[in-house]
């Protein structure tokens, strides 16, 4: 069994991934939880990590950049500049949001003040890791019993809903 928590933290180019990562790591300090950082994920990538944070810069934030990065014969044309402005809404938005379901965590925002919400995501992965160790823990034991649930493991019955044997 593998004792390795994964967690793996998506999103665009310029989204904030490194910086989330770094302080991530530097509230989590827990040598068996590893944070990787993608730029996409599908279905398949996915399957192997136990948590998965999502990180987008604000959607007019983007726009803003896109728009001041278009040329300028570009912005005079308010036809031409609507359909582009028409094409980078659909990209973001297909890419984005198929991202985003995957997700068991989203942040959007500026990395730099986000201090709080950094703290509780780490708070909330730590709790994942604690839950993670306990499933493993009653996997080793089932496993180790071929299977046979033993009324004195911990994790199996818990006070309040014990039964006769």
């Amino acid at each position: 069994m593998s004792n390795r928590f994964l967690v793996g933290i998506f999103g665009g180019v310029g989204s904030g991934k490194k910086i989330l990562t770094d302080k991530l790591a530097r509230h989590i300090r827990d040598p068996r939880i590893e944070i990787l950082k993608f730029h996409n994920f599908g279905k398949n990538e996915i399957s192997n990590l136990n948590y998965r944070i999502y990180i987008d810069k604000p959607f007019d934030r983007l726009l803003e950049r896109y728009v001041l990065s278009l040329p300028t014969r570009i912005l005079l044309d308010k036809k031409v500049l609507g359909q582009h402005l028409e094409e980078f809404r659909k990209f973001h938005m297909a890419n984005v949001v198929n991202q985003k379901t995957l997700a068991d965590f989203w942040l959007s925002g500026d990395m730099e003040n986000e201090e709080d919400k950094i703290h509780h995501l780490a708070l909330e992965i730590l709790k994942k890791r604690i839950n993670f160790d306990d499933d493993e823990n009653v996997k080793i034991y089932l496993e180790a019993n071929h299977g046979k649930s033993i009324k004195s493991h911990p994790n199996r019955l818990k006070n309040g809903n014990s039964e006769i044997f």
